[in-house]
C-alpha cells in the first residue's frame, strides 16, 4: 500500500517452504493486527504459488493454441474436400 516495509523474511524462509509445501499450512501468532498479519501471510503465499500459477498460464496458452490449429487443421481439410468435389 504505502511501499513501507514492515516484517523481513529470514534467509531461506522461501526455500524451506517450498521444500514442504505439500504437508504446511501457514500458522501464525502475533501482536500485530489481524490485517496485517493477514497481508504478510497473503504476500508468502503469492511467492510460494508464482510458479504454480505461471505453470497454469501456460497450460491455459498451450490449450488455446491447440484449440486454434485444430480449427485451422478442420478448415484447410473442408476447404480441400471441397476443392476434390468442385473436380
Amino acid at each position: 500500500m504505502c511501499g513501507k516495509t514492515i516484517y523481513q523474511v529470514r534467509p531461506y524462509v522461501y526455500e524451506i517452504l517450498r521444500a514442504i509445501q505439500p504437508f504446511f499450512e501457514i500458522i501464525a501468532l502475533s501482536n500485530m493486527p489481524h490485517d496485517e498479519l493477514e497481508q504478510i501471510i497473503d504476500h508468502i503465499e503469492s511467492v510460494l504459488n508464482k510458479p504454480i500459477l505461471d505453470m497454469l498460464e501456460r497450460q491455459a496458452k498451450e490449450r488455446q493454441e491447440l484449440k486454434k490449429a485444430e480449427k485451422e487443421m478442420m478448415s484447410s481439410e473442408s476447404q480441400g474436400s471441397k476443392k476434390e468435389l468442385k473436380r
